[in-house]
């Protein structure tokens, strides 16, 4: 479970059905009383939902609201997306289907919409993700969408001042079908070498976390160093539906 500023990751371990969604329920009823104002539920893992898990998942959707907050799902299977889309349940929650780990090239002689680049500023990153939120607001990105997309921004600014030298600049450039957010930095936070990305371990890596969940947050992670200097970039692409 990963819990940032209000928001909690939640990985759901298996299927979710009439034997196991009463233990879910359980879990995500704890978190709503405990304040939980953002819930996340990481689906990558579940392969089945029975009736059963969507009478939950729908229950648990409205006393999310009840109390001021939102439930979403992130990582669903195509498979178990197609059952939701079915049940009409994408209607009632926010679904972010798993992505494939690639997006279409930029046609070629498309032209950018905008850009827009800022300073991140390491002692008060939430006035960089306001500005950033407000860059994704003037997009034809859903609300949710401008939720995930900032949150991944949040992720990849908070390691490139955790792991670079306090020069990090992120810049969001908006095309007619896609939005492009890149972070940079002066420091070396992965292999540069090997493009290697840390993978969290038990004792808890939490940079590698946070690059899993910018991959569920997005359509493509891509982490590679600077083309010029030392350095970092980390680069964000939501197509825009």
């Amino acid at each position: 479970m990963n819990i940032n500023a209000g928001t909690v990751i939640l990985p759901v371990g298996g299927d979710i059905d009439m034997s196991s969604a009463d233990e879910l329920r359980t879990t995500i009823d704890l978190l709503i009383d405990d304040g939980c104002g953002r819930l996340i539920l990481n689906m990558e893992k579940v392969g089945y939902v029975d009736s059963a898990g969507y009478a939950m998942l729908v229950a648990s959707a409205r006393r999310m609201r009840a109390a001021g907050g939102v439930l979403s799902l992130v990582g669903v299977q195509p498979n178990v997306y197609r059952t939701m889309y079915l049940a009409r349940l994408v209607d009632f929650i926010p679904v972010t289907r798993m992505t494939s780990g690639t997006v279409p090239d930029i046609e070629p002689g498309a032209r950018a919409l905008w850009a827009r680049t800022a300073k991140v500023e390491p002692d008060d990153l939430a006035a960089t993700r306001s500005k950033v939120r407000a860059w994704l607001s003037d997009m034809r990105l859903t609300p949710d969408q401008v939720f995930d997309m900032t949150l991944a921004c949040g992720e990849a600014m908070g390691n490139a001042v955790d792991h670079g030298c306090g020069c990090a600049l992120v810049t969001l450039t908006a095309w007619p079908d896609r939005a492009v957010m890149e972070v940079t930095d002066c420091g070396c936070g992965f292999n540069c070498a090997t493009g290697e990305v840390p993978k969290p371990e038990h004792g808890g890596n939490e940079r590698g976390r946070g690059i899993s969940l910018m991959r569920l947050l997005v359509d493509q992670v891509e982490i590679s160093s600077r083309s010029r200097g030392e350095g970092t970039l980390v680069r964000l692409t939501k197509m825009i539906s």
